[in-house]
């Protein structure tokens, strides 16, 4: 191999050096981590730096590339099998001497271009000839140098050098060993040892160890040369800087020097100079002991700094020292809570800082109390109490230990009955109790009593919020004296049967009962109906026994369509495939004439309407202009400007005479990837997905729109350039998608990137559907890399309940973008309003 490498300024041979060192490194057993292909590529990138940087490389160059581009646990391997694909052994034998050939000059009016290539080969020539002379008189040196060892200086050399490197350094004497020797030593300022400083002397670079940047080195090598006045000089180091004083001070004790009188008086300079419990941790860390005074550190601490950096100062102390200070830091703060230490504390870091002890529980019972203190001065009682229960059912989904979920939930019920406490309405109160239930915490019955009496409630009703039941509801139906929201919170609280609610339907279509047939409807449909019972078939319909009337399935529509429009599309997707043939295009029809009326609903509550950029009026107006919508027609400046300008009679008026408000600009393209694999299905998934792209559609009908839907195919519902597709279109593709198969979602990005950049529109969104449960992330994540580096503005839309969170950080991290979470469909139009500022 030595023979083959040319390391003159060609870069031939840099390849078959590249290939020998990686396959060698590959085939050795002793690795932590063997060379993957990418340090293939490495290798002949750097040493193409080098060259166009210095006008040629060498061995040397070679060697230090191989061993820089190596894992740092095997950069000694790849040193030693480096050196041995350069010198070989027969690098150590002396090669007679290639006699130097003379070359004519070519005459003066020879092409330039050969005379250059001429001049160019004999620099290469006389590069290779000094590299061979220099390498042949390392060699010789080293040759000379093992038979001598015992020489001190040159035992200390070689602590810095390796034979290699005199070999490929062509060293030739003993000054040049330790010149170089020297500079390796000192090319470890910033993170030398006390040996290192005591060698420095040895290999003659103290002097200029005592002149180096770094102020602990510099210091105790000044020390080592025995200059005055070094307990002063300490103690200026003390006071700006203690944890590099501390270090200092370690590698004095360790060389010996000055007298241990001399340290005892440092020490307690320093002891004295620290500040807080930072500056603790970094004198235990260099000398392993701790200061005399660390409880006072402790108790300042909780004034200081946050629980949770003071907790990480302990541990650090306790890997460096032994001695766990977590419970006295607890303790501290718990005993300094009111003297500024709640300052300092949260619920966040509670969490994250649980201890089983009375401190912990302490705080976590003095920050409860801090959050209902602050609900006295908000006029929103109930909903900041029930933001911060929020907050802390997301926190307690972190804890891991059973006990500290346990400790949690405490703090958690005392929230949740405060909120139930300040409700201000009967329907408020029922949404109280059903939050509340969502995080699995039972209201106090008494707090319920007590706030439903205030609010004028009827035993009846109380019995229904504190003890809901199956008998309740039937008696609720049979009145028929409240409302589909009433009856919807009891069932979803009671988790009934399906013959259950067929049961309740069966009495509610008896009774003609809209409302209860609704709720029941919105929950199960099926039920509603009446024929819950059957059996899925091979062509996924559902077969029933017995048949269901017209009336009754006309009934149940009709209840179907009193609820939310969300309840009616989320049940599409559930029981499309389990209801009769002619229910099942009924509701087909329903659903998706809900589906373009929702879109276009939420359109203008999210994005705005059409070319006109988002609803966020600016203070100008103009006239109208065809293709304007309506409702930004501003009537006052209209009248204003009609009467202004004479007009009495307004039978006949021009476009130019009304003025519409002049919203913000914004020719915008939007492009969605839809995520329809297995994973994602469930109702609210896939509800959650068409609305959302119908809510994009209508909002920029006229500007560039597009929507693919993947799982491990991918399917164009509309590409951009596709103007003739239309509203109703999208909508019936939409209802038909169908969630099945793996999880891909490169293409779908390739898709939307080639789109997006055909599109002239100023701005540029890219939205993912999807739970990022994707088989090919990393190709996803390098193709979010390009969207941001285009500048397109992504947002990803994820199922809060169920989604791959680092797969989702990831991909944002990467295109700079932003995660909604959606928890229910009607979250969807409040939350993308948040992130795209329309």
């Amino acid at each position: 191999m030595s023979d083959s490498a040319d390391t003159g300024p060609a870069l031939t041979g840099v390849l078959e050096f590249t290939y020998e060192f990686v396959k060698r490194m590959r085939n050795r057993a002793d690795l932590m981590s063997p060379p993957s292909i990418r340090q293939t590529h490495a290798i002949p990138k750097l040493l193409s730096a080098r060259y166009f940087r210095n006008g040629k490389i060498s061995h040397l160059d070679l060697v230090e590339v191989a061993v820089f581009t190596t894992n740092p646990e095997d950069q000694g391997i790849g040193r030693e099998v480096a050196e041995d694909i350069i010198l070989g052994a027969s690098s150590r034998k002396k090669k007679p001497e290639t006699p130097v050939q003379y070359t004519p000059p070519r005459p003066v009016d020879a092409d330039p271009l050969e005379a250059m290539i001429a001049k160019i080969k004999r620099e290469r020539d006389s590069s290779r000839k000094l590299q061979d002379e220099e390498i042949e008189a390392g060699s010789e040196y080293l040759d000379n140098l093992l038979t001598r060892k015992d020489a001190p200086e040159i035992e200390t050399a070689l602590q810095y050098l390796t034979e290699g490197d005199i070999i490929l350094k062509g060293l030739k004497n003993d000054d040049e060993l330790r010149e170089a020797a020297g500079r390796q030593l000192l090319s470890k300022l910033g993170s030398l040892t006390s040996e290192d400083i005591s060698r420095a002397e040895t290999l003659g670079v103290i002097d200029r160890l005592a002149a180096a940047p770094n102020a602990a080195e510099q210091l105790v090598a000044r020390a080592f040369r025995g200059e005055n006045d070094l307990v002063g000089r300490f103690e200026n180091l003390a006071k700006q800087d203690s944890a590099t004083a501390a270090r200092a001070l370690r590698h004095l004790e360790e060389l010996g020097i000055p007298t241990s009188e001399e340290n005892e008086k440092m020490d307690k300079t320093l002891q004295q100079g620290l500040k807080n419990l930072s500056e603790v941790a970094d004198y235990a860390n260099e000398l392993k002991r701790l200061p005399e005074d660390v409880t006072k550190h402790i108790q300042d601490a909780a004034q200081r700094f946050p629980l949770i950096d003071a907790l990480e100062f302990s541990k650090r102390i306790l890997e460096d020292t032994g001695q766990d200070f977590a419970e006295p830091i607890m303790e501290a703060y718990d005993s300094h809570y009111e003297k500024g230490a709640s300052e300092n504390v949260d619920m966040t870091q509670l969490s994250e800082a649980y201890r089983n002890g009375v401190h912990w529980k302490n705080l976590l019972e003095k920050e409860t109390e801090k959050i209902l203190h602050g609900a006295d001065a908000r006029t929103a009682a109930a909903d900041y109490l029930e933001n911060h229960l929020q907050e802390m059912a997301d926190l307690k989904d972190n804890l891991t230990e059973q006990e500290m979920r346990e400790d949690w939930s405490p703090a958690m019920q005392k929230l949740a009955d405060a909120a139930a406490e300040l409700v201000k309405t009967q329907s408020r109160l029922r949404k109280t109790v059903r939050t509340s239930a969502k995080h699995d915490i039972t209201l106090s019955s008494d707090v319920v009593r007590k706030t439903a009496e205030s609010l004028g409630m009827t035993e009846e009703e109380i019995q229904e919020i504190a003890s809901p039941s199956y008998e309740i509801v039937e008696n609720l139906i049979k009145t028929g004296n409240s409302g589909y929201e009433r009856l919807h919170h009891l069932l979803t609280s009671l988790d009934l049967e399906p013959d259950q609610l067929t049961e309740l339907a069966n009495l509610a279509a008896e009774v003609e009962n809209k409302d209860a047939l609704s709720a029941i409807a919105s929950i199960n449909l099926q039920a509603a109906l009446g024929r819950w019972q059957g059996k899925m078939m091979k062509d996924r319909t559902f077969q029933y026994r017995g048949k269901v009337s017209e009336e009754r399935a006309e009934q149940a529509l009709e209840g179907l369509i009193i609820g939310p429009a969300t309840d009616v599309i989320k049940a599409w997707y559930h029981h499309r495939h389990k209801l009769p043939k002619e229910i099942n295009q009924k509701l087909r029809a329903i659903a998706k004439r809900l589906l373009i009326e929702m879109g276009s609903q939420y359109a203008k509550q999210t994005m705005g309407s059409s070319m006109l950029g988002g609803l966020q009026e600016s203070t100008t107006v103009r006239p109208f202009r065809v293709g304007d919508d309506f409702d930004m027609i501003h009537l006052e400046e209209t009248m204003d400007y009609l009467l202004s300008q004479g007009h009495t009679k307004f039978n006949i008026l021009n476009n130019d005479d009304f003025l519409v408000t002049q919203p913000y600009q914004g020719h915008r393209a939007f492009f969605w990837a839809l995520d329809k694999s297995k994973s994602m299905d469930a109702p609210e998934k896939l509800g959650m997905l068409a609305l959302s792209v119908m809510a994009g559609l209508f909002g920029i009908k006229k500007d560039d729109f597009g929507v693919v839907l993947f799982d491990h195919e991918t399917h164009v519902v509309k590409g951009i350039s596709e103007k003739h597709i239309s509203v109703e279109d999208v909508a019936e593709k939409l209802m038909d998608v169908e969630a099945g198969g793996g999880t891909g979602g490169a293409q779908s990005m390739r898709i939307a990137l080639k789109n997006l950049d055909e599109s002239r529109a100023r701005e540029k969104f890219f939205f993912l559907n999807s739970d990022a449960y994707l088989n090919d992330q990393s190709e996803c994540e390098a193709l979010a890399e390009q969207m941001k580096q285009r500048g397109i503005k992504v947002i990803l839309i994820v199922p809060e309940s169920h989604y791959d969170r680092d797969a989702t950080r990831a991909l944002a991290s990467a295109s700079r973008g932003v995660v909604v979470d959606i928890e229910s469909i009607e979250e969807l139009p409040r939350k993308l309003l948040a992130y795209t500022n329309y």
